[in-house]
């Protein structure tokens, strides 16, 4: 049992819940302890972003997420217009990004 954050409905025990990330933010991740010069010549090759460095990692965090029910898009389309624009400001975030990281690539 859950109150859906967009419609604010209360649903009954065994309705399945899905969570909406709603804010993210950018986040370098310092790895230089935990891992050794082998470890990251592994992530390299399986093609983790491990920086020029090889002693960090960036990715994205979650900052907010809210529990909706399954039929949200029903209640509020105007959510899936925002949310579907904060993936694509996402992905080119990430474009950027890896073109500053490997700019020979081009």
């Amino acid at each position: 049992m859950f109150r859906c954050d967009v419609c604010n409905k209360v649903l009954p025990a065994g309705t399945s819940q899905v969570k909406l990330v709603t804010e993210t933010r950018q986040k370098t991740y310092e790895i230089a302890k935990k891992m050794s010069d082998k470890d990251i010549r592994r992530a390299r090759r399986n093609g983790v972003d491990v920086g020029s460095s090889g002693r960090y990692a960036q990715g994205w965090e979650i900052q907010k997420e809210v529990t909706v029910c399954p039929d949200w898009k029903s209640c509020r389309p105007e959510l899936v217009g925002v949310l579907e624009a904060q993936l694509a400001a996402h992905a080119a975030v990430d474009a950027v990004a890896d073109q500053v990281a490997s700019p020979d690539s081009e």
